[in-house]
């Protein structure tokens, strides 16, 4: 299944794929939820952390989540945290290479995050 699924991205755009894959790209997702039903893109975020992780691309695809108020964390699946996204989170999370941040979410995180950076 996963080599079907790096050709069916290859078929698709060999030029963009090799850039992609090749390129040292990555995605990390942060991403902040106040209850499991609306965990929006649950199904995509997990899927494609599950594909990445399973084709060995690591680094392509990273993330964290979290859901306020949820009492256990899976152990399966994108990592999951209690902790809130504030500076001390980013601080240890954030690459100082990072050349594009893209920050969208509550007021808290959209402050927090750009003092780590």
């Amino acid at each position: 299944m996963n080599e079907e699924i790096y050709n069916l991205f290859k078929e698709r755009d060999e030029e963009l794929n090799e850039e992609l894959f090749t390129s040292g790209f990555s995605l990390t997702l942060y991403g902040a939820f106040s209850s499991e039903s609306e965990y929006y893109g649950k199904d995509i975020i997990e899927t494609l952390y599950k594909i990445t992780k399973a084709m060995g691309l690591d680094n392509f695809f990273n993330g964290y989540v979290r859901i306020s108020g949820s009492r256990k964390l899976p152990s399966e699946g994108i990592p999951r945290t209690k902790t809130y996204f504030n500076e001390w989170f980013f601080k240890g999370k954030v690459s100082n290479r990072s050349k594009k941040v893209f920050i969208c979410g509550p007021p808290s995180m959209c402050y927090y995050a750009p003092l780590a950076l």
